[in-house]
């Protein structure tokens, strides 16, 4: 029975070996390894945000942001160097956002369009990234006895959006408010340049 066994045993090891599905990764080129440092620090991220994030650049050169909600990841965001297609994101785009959920200390919550600026605008007011320039309803009705204030701060490209959800969401008595700035809030340093429509 014991020596059947060790031999059955080292049949599917060598099996296991010879049929291993798991991914074989090359070690990223020395110039790669701070991609996501370099570019971090580019739009303002701190060495310290960067590793309360767990952001890191993969073995293709993408930089990563990670998302967990409790332990659980729930998607990911992909920086690529490709210019037609910047911004990859991977798994359900709500709880993404809620997982991005920055700073709750605060009455005013802030929605952005990308986790950038929500790292960034964090530093002074609770934020959410949407990943995209479109306020879910539920997102908002989620947080609504959290927070009593709710800002929409797209970029300025997306102005008139921007306008025509808060109306929307004003319309149903919820307190809402636009935000306007010259810059993409992902290039703000400060909140400064903020103004409230």
């Amino acid at each position: 029975f014991f020596s059947s066994r060790r031999r059955h045993t080292r049949l599917l090891t060598v099996t296991g070996v010879q049929t291993c599905a798991l991914p074989i990764c090359t070690p990223p080129q020395s110039n790669t390894l701070n991609t996501h440092i370099k570019w971090c620090n580019k739009y303002g991220l701190t060495i310290k945000e960067i590793e309360q994030h767990g952001i890191y650049t993969d073995i293709y050169n993408n930089i990563v942001f990670p998302f967990f909600i409790e332990k659980d990841l729930v998607g990911y965001l992909l920086r690529t160097s490709n210019q037609k297609r910047k911004y990859i994101a991977k798994g359900n785009k709500l709880q993404m956002s809620i997982a991005s959920l920055q700073n709750t200390q605060g009455k005013t919550l802030v929605f952005v369009e990308d986790i950038v600026s929500c790292i960034k605008v964090s530093r002074h007011s609770p934020c959410i990234s949407l990943f995209g320039s479109h306020l879910p309803i539920e997102l908002v009705l989620r947080y609504l006895h959290t927070f009593k204030n709710f800002c929409l701060w797209l970029d300025p490209d997306k102005r008139k959006e921007s306008l025509v959800q808060t109306l929307k969401l004003s319309s149903k008595g919820i307190q809402m408010r636009s935000i306007r700035s010259e810059e993409h809030t992902s290039e703000l340093q400060s909140q400064s340049t903020i103004s409230y429509a």
